[in-house]
């Protein structure tokens, strides 16, 4: 049975020093894996049934230096965080592995025990960041593709984008957890672009902090013109009328009403910023759905 607890991987070619370092975390909930040396640290990886969470490698080591190691285990593991231990605090090798990415942080020797404990810690929540990001990406990247998809077939003809249709895409992307990591970021917003529908993200103050193109063709207001100015300023009265209950109460359920000559407005309470399980934001999506109400009176 795979334990549910983060691994760390410990390396060092001193028995002493990998005995502190154990001592050290003894209280945390780790699996704690140890190695003497470099080859013997991948192998230790490569007979990991989990990944490792997070790596801390001495650096002057024989047969592999801690940088040579941990580049290495960039490689074959880039998730992992990835610490180096040592002595020689301006070692310039040591430098330009943290300036390039390859090492997250520098723990000099002698250490302190909670430092350790806090700069572990600290790399235990990059590393789930890491992950959870990656996810989102993978999941943003079918979307944008079920949204390429549904375009081609015609989904977004004319001025119109049945309801029927939007409903599975708009579930799809609230229930995103959009952390703010840059790729993320970027492949949300081209998502989001790709939509034929208007999409406008509004923060907990009321100030729009997103809008897509298809703003301008619904509601006549360039989109790049919204970006960092109040809703209330801004959007068409009834829009802001619309929004203002789920700006009160940002965890208000989805509400969908009608504004205008056909205008549906779809809003739904989604987390722009989380932080614990708070809302911090909403998301206002509005499509012209007046050729469907032609054909329901008919």
């Amino acid at each position: 049975m795979l334990s549910d607890k983060p691994v760390v991987l410990l390396v060092d070619d001193e028995p002493n020093i990998l005995s502190s370092l154990r001592r050290a975390l003894r209280r945390e909930h780790y699996e704690i894996w140890t190695a003497s040396s470099g080859p013997e640290a991948l192998a230790a990886l490569s007979a990991m049934p989990t990944e490792v969470s997070v790596v801390v490698s001495d650096f002057r080591m024989p047969e592999m230096n801690g940088v040579e190691l941990l580049g290495q285990i960039k490689r074959i593991s880039p998730d992992s965080v990835r610490i180096i231990l040592s002595a020689y605090a301006d070692t310039d090798l040591i430098q330009s592995a943290i300036n390039e990415g390859q090492v997250f942080r520098f723990v000099a020797k002698p250490w302190n025990d909670q430092e350790l404990r806090d700069i572990i810690r600290l790399s235990l929540d990059r590393y789930t960041t890491t992950k959870g990001a990656r996810g989102t990406i993978q999941q943003l990247a079918d979307l944008r593709l079920e949204v390429e998809r549904a375009v081609l077939e015609g989904l977004g003809q004319s001025n119109g984008f049945r309801m029927a249709d939007l409903d599975g895409l708009v579930s799809e992307v609230c229930s995103l957890d959009l952390n703010p990591v840059g790729r993320v970021s970027g492949v949300w917003e081209e998502v989001v672009g790709l939509m034929p529908v208007a999409v406008i993200g509004v923060d907990q103050s009321g100030m729009i902090v997103m809008a897509n193109p298809w703003v301008e063709r619904l509601w006549q207001v360039s989109a790049a013109s919204l970006l960092g100015c109040s809703a209330e300023d801004v959007l068409p009265p009834e829009v802001f009328a619309f929004l203002q209950p789920a700006l009160s109460a940002p965890s208000l359920p989805r509400r969908v009403g009608y504004l205008g000559e056909g205008h549906r407005i779809r809003v739904e309470s989604v987390p722009l910023v989380r932080e614990g399980s708070e809302a911090r934001g909403i998301i206002l999506f509005g499509v012209d759905v007046t050729r469907d109400h032609a054909g329901e009176r008919d």
